[in-house]
């Protein structure tokens, strides 16, 4: 406009072609082109170092104004030497007002305001006052602190007080610059009768959300610290502990709803399941209810239904979250009904590829995505063998179909890998496993603080207990009155949630890491996640688990010191990153025993953690296990190498105070054994064994050497070392807890089979394009 002034436009390595159209349209605009975003304040600070005029006048990019504006602004400095900043009326694009006049901030306003408060409480004393709500729009007057889209500031002012604090990212920078010059003697005053347009919020609206709250927050405590106090500035720095988290996880969700939606659905899955605990019809109303949604899901999009299948068993434990009642005695979980309904669904989708393209073609085309299927055959063969071994036992009917339906999940293999064919398919099942798995974690936490706090009443906690019992979800001890162990069968899955982590850290530190930005920035999360894990993982109090995870611990270091991933730097901040989660984890059960609402009734005792390991001798568990053993070896030496097949039974004497609660004398006949690999041995005798063995062991070696060749600290190095550290545990849980013919470990089997069977695909893909 002015003839006689300068443009400077700074530009903050924009991508849009911003530079080459500023210099071409307009070649009398002085342009700053950053190689990167330097923020708000440096870049203006760029420009005013150049710039020769009396007035500096600073515009924001998505802001017009026009010569009558600053013709109004320049005289009236002119006039008015005791005046430092000239700011104008703002209007949005529709000629409305832009509410544009503020007081300088106080901590309690920003409280509100960083806490979205202010949203609930507009009417606060301290919030009205910090918005200027009692200032009058048209009227000319000294004011605080104008929007700083639009001000004019003399250049004698700005070498007086200094030009913008450049700690200052983004927000913040120019209240503290017009705080100074407020300080310093001068006046700020707001003219009416200058106005701009001002598209609000355009600057930064591609900018991700929590990293508006981290540059946020890091101003506000900023600007509290040098204008209030270090205390205002400490403060909101723990606001921030939990404002940052919130806005990531706001991102999070907002990025990828399908994790939202799964919490949700298994939020409501819960609290209908508590509801029919106490009125049996929701039960039965559940099960079916669940039972045809799966079915209807997966007619529509198989990978949702095998979604539900996984959420099922993460959630579940033992399948009974719903159930249907055919006697008093006997139920049918929702895990028989879901899976029945996918295999349906899967099998009615099948029949129709074989009318459309022959039987023989769509399965040459499952084989064909079928990684081992020659293998997988084996397991089916000593699934069949042992069945047909049972009925020629006389076996029984009963024991005979429960033995035998453990295995069932085998028969989803086909389907799973019919069904996964694609990145993006497994990047979907990762999100719905990650969302129940984060559920599993806050319901485990959630069971130890409810029963912990006995102002819920004994009458309560006890139903609640029942519920966790008769769902078959796990267990609830107490131990010496002080506190309970919270022991889910699905825990198993806490252990690739701890190699997921372990991995993570590793890739913290690694080389390669650092040339992959994004992930290195999330070592808080990462720690957050690994914290929590670990302190339900010591909360479950299981010796097995705990086996498990050392072995896979020592797994793992073997493999870093042979890999030789940078020991020096590496080693010393894992055993620190290891030490702290511990430490947090045990901090958080400490915290949730002793949250004060309602008020505590029990502590954590840390000596039960050395005592796991030093009553292998007179705990019950332990007791019945050791008991349990010379019967079982016995049994195996009856039919060593053909095996007595599934639903042979035996009798022994257990210690558990259940057993002893029905019978005083403690013996027990069961068809199930802790012993795992004995089991097997047992049902389909030595050579039956072996060639499981030998299959779990062969499937492993091959998913270790994909993970092997995989670039080290890239997201499938991190995905593929949990997934083996997770395996390893499992095979190694077996031999105390059987996890290997249970569906959960099923379940986990196909999970790490299907993932190495897809990865690195999309690097195939890409290069085969």
């Amino acid at each position: 406009s002015h003839k006689d002034a300068e443009v400077f436009v700074v530009d903050n390595a924009s991508e849009d072609g911003s530079v080459s159209m500023i210099t071409e349209k307009y070649p009398h605009v002085k342009c700053i082109a950053n190689d990167k975003n330097r923020g708000f304040g440096t870049a203006n600070n760029q420009a005013i170092i150049l710039a020769k005029g009396e007035y500096v006048l600073f515009l924001n990019p998505d802001a017009q104004i026009n010569e009558k504006a600053t013709d109004i602004m320049t005289r009236y400095l002119d006039t008015h030497k005791d005046v430092g900043v000239v700011a104008p009326k703002i209007l949005n694009e529709d000629g409305s007002l832009q509410g544009s006049l503020r007081r300088f901030p106080t901590f309690w306003s920003q409280v509100l305001i960083l806490t979205k408060l202010a949203r609930l409480f507009p009417w606060l004393p301290a919030l009205c006052h910090y918005e200027g709500a009692d200032l009058d729009p048209t009227k000319e007057q000294p004011v605080e602190q104008p929007m700083g889209a639009c001000f004019m500031v003399r250049r004698s002012v700005l070498a007086r007080v200094g030009f913008f604090d450049e700690r200052f990212f983004l927000w913040y920078e120019e209240v503290d610059l017009l705080k100074r010059i407020r300080d310093a003697g001068f006046m700020i005053m707001y003219l009416p009768s200058a106005h701009i347009t001002h598209t609000k919020g355009t600057s930064f609206a591609k900018m991700n959300l929590a990293r508006k709250q981290r540059i946020l927050f890091a101003s506000c405590a900023l600007y509290m610290k040098k204008h209030i106090g270090a205390w205002a500035g400490l403060g909101v720095r723990l606001l921030s502990w939990g404002g940052i988290p919130a806005a990531d996880c706001a991102e999070f969700l907002r990025a990828s709803p399908l994790f939202g939606i799964t919490l949700g659905s298994i939020a409501l899955a819960e609290v209908f399941s508590l509801v029919g605990y106490f009125y049996d019809p929701v039960w039965n109303i559940g099960f079916v209810v669940w039972t045809l949604l799966t079915f209807g899901i997966a007619l529509w999009k198989m990978e949702y239904g095998i979604g539900m299948l996984l959420v099922e068993l993460i959630i579940g434990s033992k399948g009974h979250l719903y159930a249907w009642g055919i006697s008093d005695a006997q139920t049918i979980g929702v895990r028989v009904g879901m899976f029945a309904a996918v295999l349906i669904a899967w099998v009615i989708q099948f029949t129709r590829r074989c009318m459309k393209h022959g039987a023989k073609k769509t399965i040459e085309d499952i084989a064909e995505h079928f990684p081992f299927w020659k293998a997988y055959c084996v397991v089916i063969a000593m699934v069949v063998y042992g069945t047909i071994i049972g009925l020629l036992e006389n076996n029984g009917t009963g024991s005979l179909f429960n033995d035998a339906n453990a295995w069932g999940y085998w028969l989803l293999a086909p389907l799973v890998f019919d069904t996964v064919r694609k990145q993006e398919q497994l990047k979907k099942l990762g999100t719905i496993a990650a969302a129940s798995c984060a559920a599993m974690v806050a319901k485990s936490l959630f069971v130890l603080y409810f029963m912990s706090h006995q102002a819920f009443g004994d009458a309560l906690r006890f139903h609640f207990y029942r519920w966790i019992r008769e769902t078959g979800v796990g267990e609830v001890t107490l131990f010496h009155d002080q506190w309970y162990r919270v022991f889910f069968q699905s825990h198993i899955y806490l252990l690739p949630l701890i190699g997921f982590g372990i991995f993570a850290l590793l890739a913290q530190y690694t080389q390669t890491q650092k040339r992959e930005p994004g992930i290195g920035s999330s070592w808080g999360w990462i720690m957050a996640g690994l914290s929590a894990t670990t302190g339900v993982f010591l909360m479950s109090l299981s010796r097995s688990f705990w086996i498990a995870g050392a072995i896979s611990i020592i797994g793992t270091a073997i493999y870093i010191f042979f890999k030789k991933i940078q020991l020096r730097t590496t080693l010393p901040h894992i055993i620190r990153d290891g030490i702290l989660a511990g430490i947090l984890g045990i901090t958080l059960l400490a915290g949730v025993i002793a949250f004060p609402l309602p008020p505590a009734s029990s502590s954590l005792g840390f000596s039960f953690f050395s005592e796991r390991f030093s009553n292998w001798d007179t705990e019950a568990a332990a007791v019945t296990r050791w008991q349990m053993l010379p019967v079982l070896i016995k049994g195996i030496a009856k039919s060593p190498l053909l095996g007595s097949g599934f639903g042979k039974t035996l009798t022994f004497i257990s210690e558990d105070p259940r057993v002893l609660a029905v019978n005083e004398s403690g013996a027990y006949r069961t068809y199930t054994f802790e012993w795992g690999y004995l089991d097997f041995v047992l049902k389909l005798g030595i050579l039956g064994a072996l060639a499981l063995v030998a299959f779990f062991i062969g499937m492993g070696v091959s998913w270790g050497k994909k993970f092997l060749v995989s670039k080290t600290g890239s997201i499938e190095w991190i995905i593929g070392g949990g997934l083996l550290f997770g395996y390893i545990a499992l095979l190694t849980t077996h031999i105390f807890t059987p996890y290997l013919n249970h569906p959960l470990g099923i379940g986990y089997i196909l999970a790490v089979w299907v993932w190495f069977g897809l990865a690195g695909q999309s690097k195939r893909e890409t290069h085969a394009a």
